[in-house]
């Protein structure tokens, strides 16, 4: 089977991300008021770049096996592999996630079911939403892809994504309230969509439409320049447009993060090709990190807490980002040298 050359400015940029969703999860931006908020919607790329990224890399392979059966039979592989991913990280992170969680507190039986619900539907240990998304994502687009047209398809996942930037920076409107949140309020257990497989399916599609046409979202590298800082500043102005209107529910989704992730993965695709020597380490510590960061920081929070030192301010923060980032690095390379060992080569599960 070919392979693909991969980019390796995708293992930085994944890398990069990473280290934003730490950001995001860890330090305390509110506690900086109307700079703090100006701060969220750059970080707000991080994940959609994550989705574009897993994307395009299975439908470019995707595209090179070209027989059917052989495409599902990668489809399986690619599902089997992020379900051990999740599972892995579940059971190490298991006594944090049910500390947390507090899962059985109404019975051993609702217990189960949200677990099982929040598997599929949200996240069980922190942040693990997205894997369960990529994985419906992939599969839903998939098969979408050969019952329906191309045009459909991409409709549909720009119908999510409005839905997801509604019910998230916009989710305090009356309306929005009205129409979405009291029909969302009546699942026996919460589902917000903006944390689920919905949120994935747009980033999902454009990762496939740029596997598949090299010119997608690229308009030349002068007028991308232009579009690019278009976007941003577009971004920039909805947000201004959200403090004005006290819409936001959560800061998740913005509608300008269609072009302006767009715009920088066509750029990263057709400008930025670099070679990296310790490419795999960055791709491991990417996926190692945003499993294991948001989970971990409770534990440096409970210490500070123990300390009486409060957790809440920025200061403290952002100590708990910096012992959790060289936390993060540190068991990235115990894993990598651990994994070549025989008895720990399960290791490789978790990244």
């Amino acid at each position: 089977m070919e392979k693909i050359k991969q980019n390796d400015a995708f293992d930085v940029l994944k890398a990069t991300m990473a280290i934003m969703i730490m950001v995001i999860h860890i330090v305390a931006l509110n506690r900086l008021g109307i700079l703090g908020t100006y701060i969220f919607p750059i970080l707000r790329i991080a994940v959609p770049i994550f989705f574009l990224i897993s994307s395009y890399l299975f439908f470019k392979k995707i595209k090179l096996i070209g027989r059917y059966g052989e495409q599902k039979k990668y489809l399986n592989k690619t599902v089997n592999r992020n379900l051990m991913l999740y599972l892995s990280w579940f059971i190490l992170l298991s006594p944090i996630t049910f500390y947390i969680r507090n899962y059985f507190s109404h019975g051993v039986l609702y217990g189960v079911i949200t677990i099982l619900w929040n598997f599929v539907f949200g996240s069980t240990f922190i942040a693990s939403w997205y894997i369960s998304a990529l994985v419906i994502g992939l599969t839903i687009v998939f098969y979408a892809s050969h019952f329906f047209s191309e045009k459909a398809i991409f409709w549909c996942s720009v119908i999510c994504f409005f839905f997801c930037v509604l019910i998230s920076n916009y989710g305090e409107l009356g309306l929005v309230q009205n129409l979405v949140w009291k029909k969302l309020r009546l699942f026996p257990i919460l589902w917000t969509p903006h944390n689920s497989f919905p949120a994935g399916l747009f980033w999902i599609v454009a990762g496939k439409r740029f596997a598949e046409k090299d010119d997608f979202f690229w308009f030349g590298k002068g007028k991308q320049k232009y579009i690019l800082l278009f976007s941003l500043l577009a971004l920039y102005f909805e947000q201004g447009l959200i403090n004005f209107l006290h819409s936001s529910f959560t800061n998740d989704f913005y509608f300008m993060l269609m072009p302006t992730c767009l715009a920088i993965f066509a750029w990263v695709l057709h400008v930025v090709n670099i070679d990296v020597k310790n490419a795999k380490t960055l791709r491991a510590f990417s996926t190692i990190t945003y499993c294991l960061h948001a989970s971990f920081a409770k534990i440096p929070a409970l210490v500070l807490l123990y300390l009486g030192l409060s957790k809440s301010t920025f200061a403290m923060s952002l100590v708990k980002f910096v012992i959790t980032l060289i936390f993060c690095v540190i068991i990235t390379k115990i894993i990598l040298n651990l994994e070549k060992c025989r008895g720990w080569k399960w290791l490789k599960y978790l990244h």
